[in-house]
């Protein structure tokens, strides 16, 4: 609720915070009235919930202290509450402090309190600045000397939260040091300190760890990972039970400018930091085997990973594995795959069929499966510079072969397609050939896409252009089309082409790229947009523009249709509008 409260009130100090005596309790006995915002009636009666806080300034957010009360029990404005009675009140009270208080969840009083001592306090400071005990119990203790706290006697004690201490220091409870203290042992620099977070164990000489039982390293709150298992006198590391002298589960990485060695002196592994090694002395070595029967014996894949290179074989036929380049080397010798005599530098076989020599040419790799192959070749002298061959065998011997060849420098730099029977494919007859400008010459081409000469055009509305649609030269725009809004324009340029679900048969390229374009028939066959509420159309009627933007119609006025021609009709449109087939030949 928000209205003004106004406070008047008495407070008892009942501990002096100066004294260090336990049976002094730390508590604020604290008498106070609310009242209405006129400062005189007092409020309802009843029960409020009511926060008080300790500041160490009277107008400042620096809150030292604070406590909450429920259900204080309010008559005729007046309430009494024990300030440390629900947190306890820890302040030294060695300066000036304001309180300040809220009802419910109104915004805090104003003005804050200011907290006085009553009479006998100013006694507390005898005590917090006394030299010298006023009366002190004699024979041992602790003394005071200015500099030094101690002990009287060297059989006296300290306890803390105990009554029967064991040691000189004996605390049953929780130790803290704050950050820069540590723990020394004699006068070296043996000692234990915190640094950063970090627990830091430093001695001048030995470190011996004595336990009766295990020793059990762990993160914070995480499970134990390291194990000293010191009945057996074994070493767990990401394990608690270790059945070895040391057993890690996990990584291991050795780094010594020396050797680690681990067997006996005649048969051991040396992992040698000085010369990057890893030796194996007087042993075969398994992987994926128990059994070696060589120096080395893999049950598995084997993955190569280096900055140089691995051989396997002599010195005149071997295998390169080269990181170095990015190489697998095969020296002096070809590579049968599915087959122990290879034909070639690569030979792969798929099936069990026996393929002949007299099927290939020159072929440095083969792929063969059942009754097909597949050859590659590459060569510099001669016409010919690379090939790639399919073949067909039967009976053991060739039946025929494709071949795909790239002529040389030298022989023109052009590829074709050659078909024969003979196993030398340079000398099967060319099918078709492609040259360098992009001509390509054969004896026959059949195209079973559309039936129309299409070209691209830019059109002046492209979003408006449909396939079928008549389309005219622009007059304001050179170069580009625009759909025909009248009858008998000889501006007519053709068809829209991919009507009726047909595509081009031909599209013509330009170098130039056209944006927003179409393609257009400019001959052949195509579909168009016709009307023929300008009379009806049947086959081998002439077409022209029509009133109907983008639609064709039956030619009625010869005289004006000149120059003005699409095309003959194919197909008839009795009425209406719809697509009819046509023969563009522009007139």
């Amino acid at each position: 609720m928000n209205r003004f409260i106004f406070l008047s009130g008495l407070i008892i100090l009942v501990f002096l915070a100066s004294l260090c005596l336990a049976g002094i309790p730390k508590l604020i006995n604290y008498q106070g009235m609310l009242t209405q915002p006129d400062g005189t009636t007092p409020v309802s009666d009843g029960n409020y919930n009511l926060t008080f806080k300790i500041y160490g300034s009277a107008g400042g957010t620096d809150s030292l202290w604070w406590e909450y009360h429920s259900n204080v029990q309010v008559t005729h404005g007046l309430f009494n509450v024990i300030l440390g009675s629900v947190t306890t009140l820890n302040l030294p009270f060695n300066t000036s402090y304001w309180l300040g208080i809220r009802v419910g969840s109104d915004a805090e009083l104003s003005p804050r309190i200011q907290l006085t001592s009553v009479g006998y306090a100013y006694r507390a400071k005898i005590a917090d600045s006394a030299t010298v005990a006023v009366s002190a119990p004699t024979g041992g203790g602790w003394t005071d000397d200015g500099t030094v706290v101690r002990l009287e006697t060297g059989s006296d004690k300290v306890m803390i939260g105990t009554g029967s201490p064991a040691e000189k220091l004996h605390v049953n409870g929780d130790i803290r040091l704050w950050s820069g203290g540590d723990i020394a042992f004699g006068d070296d620099n043996t000692r234990i300190y915190e640094t950063g977070g970090d627990l830091v164990l430093t001695a001048n000489d030995d470190i011996f760890l004595w336990p009766d039982d295990d020793i059990y390293i762990a993160a914070d709150g995480g499970s134990n990972w390291i194990h000293f298992d010191q009945g057996n006198q074994r070493l767990g590391i990401g394990t608690t039970n270790p059945t070895s002298r040391l057993e890690v589960n996990g990584d291991i990485e050795v780094r010594d400018d020396d050797w680690i060695g681990i067997g006996s002196s005649s048969e051991r592994i040396i992992f040698d930091a000085s010369n990057n090694d890893i030796e194996l002395m007087d042993a075969n070595v398994g992987i994926g085997t128990t059994s070696p029967t060589s120096r080395l014996e893999v049950n598995g894949d084997i993955e190569v990973r280096d900055d140089d290179w691995i051989g396997i074989g002599s010195s005149y036929e071997r295998i390169i594995f080269d990181n170095t380049s990015h190489d697998i080397e095969l020296m002096g010798a070809d590579v049968g795959i599915g087959t122990t005599a290879p034909l070639t530098t690569t030979h792969v076989r798929g099936s069990s069929l026996s393929l002949p020599s007299g099927a290939i040419h020159y072929d440095e790799f083969i792929l063969e499966d059942a009754d097909a192959i597949l050859g590659l070749y590459s060569g510099t002298s001669g016409p010919a510079g690379s090939a790639i061959t399919f073949g067909e065998v039967a009976g053991g011997a060739l039946v025929d072969k494709w071949s795909i060849l790239r002529e040389t420098t030298g022989g023109g730099k052009g590829l074709r397609i050659a078909y024969g029977t003979n196993k030398d494919q340079f000398l099967n007859p060319t099918m078709m050939y492609l040259n360098t400008s992009g001509r390509v010459v054969c004896s026959e081409l059949q195209l079973t896409g559309g039936s129309d000469v299409a070209e691209p055009f830019e059109m002046k509305e492209p979003n408006k252009i449909e396939p079928g649609m008549v389309v005219v030269i622009d007059p304001d725009n050179p170069g580009k089309l625009k759909v025909s809004t009248k009858a008998y324009d000889r501006c007519v340029a053709g068809i829209v082409s991919g009507a009726g679900g047909i595509k081009p048969g031909v599209r013509m390229m330009s170098d130039r790229s056209f944006e927003n374009n179409h393609h257009v028939a400019l001959t052949g066959r195509v579909y168009a947009l016709c009307d023929a509420s300008f009379g009806s159309i049947e086959p081998g009627d002439l077409l022209t523009t029509s009133p109907t933007s983008g639609y064709a119609m039956k030619v009625t006025d010869y005289r004006r249709a000149q120059g003005a021609i699409l095309g003959k009709a194919m197909t008839k449109l009795d009425k209406g509008q719809g697509l009819v087939s046509v023969l563009v030949t522009l007139q």
